[in-house]
């Protein structure tokens, strides 16, 4: 079949195409010009049956006995006739898959397939084919301004070979501290400096992780009574453990993002471009997955310089708080919900951690109750808000006793969304299914596993709804396109005249909905706007 038969064929809205992995084929025919009409996809529907289940045709097919398994690489060894039974083959499987599956989703599941989920594979396909515009000059500057940055905490002057001898009676390699080295880091923080353990590896073996650095920075802070938070206080930030918590960060930026990104690079039409996967069935909390090269994980700070526009501006439209949204509405709690629509949630929340009157709390206390209130949907503990804040256990422990005594019905928000199959010996459920009011379900091993699908995967439904309506919208209004969305957010690669663009496209996103038990979720969704030359250096946008 000729290019402009298939065109006129798949864009025929009478014709209902079936496909395995609409992202991949959207992709292809998107690069074509072709507005594909595809309505069905048995890579989806695996997903929504069973997100536990392989992604390829072939191991489906085996796995419900649909057809005889055979390898990938046998297409190669067809020879003649043989050739065309391949892709026959392929076809009857992914038809026959279609009517094993279909009828075993929900109504609710299909919903959201037909909705929100088949759509957003072609949107997701458009976003990648995009790119996104990287400055390689900018990656060398960049990476020389770490370099800089490195030699000026002068680590190797501080930590020598005759350090580590006096101090742990052990030489090490090259006679200079290695900050990239967790053994060398375990000497110098817990031997050297001596440092309370605050958690261990699976080996036991005091952690370096950046979160657990950070943690013993943030309590050391408290206890020396510095005042304000700590990235603010220069004699912390001047300490030899600030400084390995530095170092460790530029030079992963160094040598594992820009390295990765350098290796990604794509020259079109004389500028240079990423292009990223972003894998719409491949994550398990309910968020999509970044990969070749992972921009979900961007680092923030200057190292986003190195992301420039391929027109004039760069344009962040970011869900404000979206999840804790998605939370206090599925936990139907009354005082929560009046504190994000009329009033500051993280200080409302520090007021009942502290046991403090509203008035009194100050700004360091809304920072912690802020932190608190994100280790919560984020199905964390005490312990968790320990290691962010590096507070005692004693208190945080205290925190979560006075918040769930205020709000009894949080702590049980989950309960009518989970069907347990295996409890432990004290009675906590320890593995199950857990039902996202938005008819999408996981199957969790760790009851955190199943907080995070309860509030993560509704966000990136009303995410999808948003991209969905946004991308196309920006694509035909000539101002620019949807290059990225990295979590709550949409990034517009767009030209100066972006008035009106802003305006619409945040009204666009802010008048999705969220379903829940029958009517639309209490609180509207708020967006915020950011503008700039580069990813890095972005100014707020008032609308």
């Amino acid at each position: 079949m000729k290019l402009n038969e298939l065109k006129k064929f798949c864009e025929n809205k009478q014709n209902s195409l079936l496909v395995h992995n609409a992202q991949f084929e959207n992709k292809w025919f998107l690069s074509k010009g072709i507005n594909a009409r595809i309505d069905y996809d048995t890579r989806l529907e695996a997903r929504l049956f069973d997100e536990r289940l392989p992604a390829d045709l072939n191991s489906l097919v085996l796995r419900f006995e649909i057809d005889k398994y055979y390898k990938t690489g046998d297409v190669a060894k067809f020879e003649g006739k043989e050739l065309k039974e391949r892709p026959s083959r392929d076809a009857r499987n992914t038809l026959a898959l279609h009517e094993y599956l279909y009828p075993k989703l929900t109504e609710a599941e299909r919903k959201v397939y037909h909705e929100v989920l088949v759509p957003a594979a072609k949107t997701l396909a458009q976003i990648e084919l995009e790119g996104i515009c990287v400055s390689p000059s900018k990656i060398s500057e960049v990476t020389k301004r770490i370099n800089k940055d490195l030699d000026a905490l002068k680590l190797h002057s501080e930590l020598t070979i005759k350090a580590f001898v006096e101090a742990w009676g052990k030489k090490v390699k090259g006679g200079q501290f290695n900050v990239g080295s967790s053994k060398q880091k375990q000497i110098v923080i817990y031997d050297m400096l001596g440092y309370p353990v605050l958690q261990t590896t699976d080996s036991g073996a005091p952690s370096t992780e950046a979160e657990v650095v950070e943690a013993l920075l943030k309590l050391e802070h408290i206890k020396t009574h510095h005042g304000g938070q700590v990235e603010e206080c220069k004699v912390c930030q001047g300490s030899t453990l600030s400084k390995i918590n530095k170092a460790s960060k530029w030079i992963g930026w160094r040598d594992k993002f820009l390295k990765h990104l350098t290796e990604h690079l794509v020259a079109v039409k004389g500028k240079q471009f990423v292009f990223t996967d972003l894998l719409l069935a491949g994550a398990a909390t309910g968020r999509l997955i970044s990969s070749n090269p992972n921009m979900q994980n961007t680092p923030r700070g200057y190292v986003r310089e190195v992301f420039i526009p391929r027109y004039d501006f760069i344009l962040e439209f970011d869900y404000k708080g979206i999840e804790w949204r998605v939370w206090v509405c599925l936990a139907k709690d009354d005082a929560l919900i009046d504190a994000v629509r009329t009033g500051d949630p993280h200080a409302n929340t520090a007021a009942d951690i502290f046991a403090k009157k509203l008035k009194a709390i100050t700004e360091e206390e809304r920072f912690i109750g802020k932190t608190f209130n994100f280790t919560i949907i984020n199905g964390g503990g005490p312990f968790r808000l320990t290691l962010v804040t590096g507070l005692p256990i004693e208190q945080t422990e205290q925190m979560f006793k006075r918040f769930w005594k205020a709000h009894p019905r949080g702590q049980k928000f989950w309960e009518e969304y989970v069907e347990v199959e295996t409890y432990d010996k004290w009675n906590r459920p320890q593995s199950g299914w857990v039902h996202a009011p938005t008819g999408m379900k996981r199957y969790f091993e760790k009851p955190t596993e199943a907080r995070n699908h309860l509030i993560q995967n509704p966000a990136l439904v009303v995410m999808l709804k948003a991209a969905n309506k946004v991308v196309p919208y920006v694509k035909d209004s000539g101002y620019g396109v949807v290059d990225l969305t990295v979590h709550d957010s949409l990034r517009i690669d767009g030209k100066k005249s972006f008035d009106k663009i802003v305006k619409d496209v945040k009204a666009i996103m802010e008048e999705q909905t969220l379903e829940i038990n029958g009517e639309d979720m209490e609180l509207p969704f708020e967006v915020e706007v950011k503008r700039g030359k580069n990813w890095s250096d972005m100014e707020d946008v008032k609308v």
